[in-house]
């Protein structure tokens, strides 16, 4: 009975030209009769203002039906979803191209060609979680792809397994590739939340065992250039496989240790070299790291300063300003010089003044102030005259052009009553 409906023509067609010659692709013969037939079915399938239009629908139970009853009357025998997916794509064609088909060998797919070329194309996606949708083939289905044909702009729906076994877009497309990329994220959350993990979970796990081969990797590289000096580990925050030093007891990976706490990852560090000291305060002894120098008693009431004076360490209360030691502050006075009052020792011979104060005095110079720049310069008794510092004078002066030898000399702003350069004025 199969011999008397099959396609012989397309039988060969199929064993030599298919990607798995065990595979056929339809029993539907196309002749005229059937033709006739899909042309019928047509005209509310392609239909745009039917509620049957093929684009509108998630399951073709309607036209399966109707092959069903054509095969049922030539055939005597039910179509298979092979059958049922072959009767569904060619409804999608417009009828002008299914007039010049001779057999199902004319439909151009991916399967049949060389470079992946196909009449259809994948446009997008659809997950349908209660399963009532279905694909061309009458299977049911979950994800579901919408392919479209590009002569007619009808879309279908179709499995992931049907595309694969029949071809109708290449498996190397990247708009396929991507819905398959998407349609497996959406898999994996669905499964997720089945088994109680957290979002994400799988695509994490594929991650960390990336980054665990680069790791090793690199460290067999490390390894062989610097033997034993390198260890891999997991961090002791985010368990990342990472490398470390090999003297490096506590591993804390650099994503977990911000630049701001870096030198608190030498202080964990060194927490293993516990030394005993007395404090600097209470001077009782305690256990502490390297660098600790007061106990934790005298730690939340006192805090250790410099003293401006004499640069040696002093404790001073949390709230308080102090700038120098006890010593310092029971051994200093100002300086006597009203314009100064810098803080100096008392048993100085320096006659109560600091040591700018007393050069000063010993070499009798004046502070002035700069009219440009109002800062003080110093000068000596005899050069009263002068208004501004060195800096100024250079920066200030400007050529002017002598009365009587006629050539350009330099002078300051507010010295408008030199008319004569320096020579010209020596010649008087």
């Amino acid at each position: 009975m199969y011999s008397n409906y099959l396609n012989d023509e397309f039988c060969q067609f199929s064993r030599n030209e298919t990607p798995d010659s065990k595979l056929e692709f339809t029993n539907i013969i196309l002749n005229s009769e059937f033709k006739e037939f899909v042309y019928k079915q047509m005209e509310i399938a392609q239909d745009i203002h039917s509620m049957f239009y093929l684009s509108k629908l998630s399951t073709f139970e309607i036209y399966h039906d109707e092959l069903k009853k054509y095969f049922k009357l030539n055939y005597n025998k039910k179509p298979t979803q092979t059958d049922n997916l072959a009767f569904i794509l060619l409804l999608s064609y417009p009828k002008f191209m299914v007039e010049r088909f001779q057999s199902f060998k004319d439909l151009k797919l991916a399967f049949k060609s060389e470079n992946g070329e196909s009449d259809f194309k994948d446009i997008d996606f659809a997950i349908d979680e209660t399963m009532f949708s279905t694909c061309i083939c009458n299977e049911n289905l979950m994800y579901i792809h919408v392919f479209q044909n590009i002569h007619s702009g009808i879309n279908i729906q179709l499995g992931s397994v049907c595309n694969e076994r029949y071809g109708l877009i290449s498996k190397h497309d990247p708009n396929y590739k991507s819905t398959c990329k998407k349609i497996n994220e959406c898999k994996e959350k669905i499964k997720e939340r089945k088994e109680g993990k957290p979002e994400g979970f799988y695509e994490n796990e594929r991650k960390r065992k990336r980054e665990e081969k680069e790791v090793e990797k690199e460290f067999k590289k490390l390894e062989k250039k610097n033997p034993g000096e390198y260890k891999s580990s997991n961090c002791i925050i985010c368990d990342s496989c990472t490398i470390f030093k090999s003297n490096d007891k506590i591993c804390i990976c650099s994503k977990c240790v911000s630049i701001e706490t870096r030198m608190n990852k030498c202080r964990i560090n060194n927490k293993i070299k516990l030394i005993r000291k007395d404090c600097a305060y209470c001077e009782e002894e305690f256990i502490t790291y390297y660098g600790k120098k007061l106990c934790i008693t005298c730690d939340k009431i006192v805090k250790i300063k410099y003293c401006q004076m004499c640069s040696n360490e002093f404790c001073v209360g949390t709230k308080k300003d102090d700038i120098y030691c006890d010593e310092c502050e029971d051994s200093i006075i100002k300086c006597m010089n009203e314009s100064c009052r810098t803080m100096i020792y008392k048993n100085s011979n320096q006659s109560g003044r600091c040591n700018n104060c007393h050069r000063r005095f010993i070499n009798k110079l004046i502070l002035f102030e700069c009219k440009y720049c109002k800062n003080e310069f110093e000068v000596s008794e005899n050069q009263k005259w002068r208004t501004c510092c060195r800096d100024c004078y250079k920066k200030k002066l400007e050529p002017h052009k002598c009365t009587e030898c006629h050539e350009f000399f330099k002078r300051l702003p507010l010295e408008t009553w030199r008319k004569v350069c320096s020579d010209c004025y020596s010649k008087r």
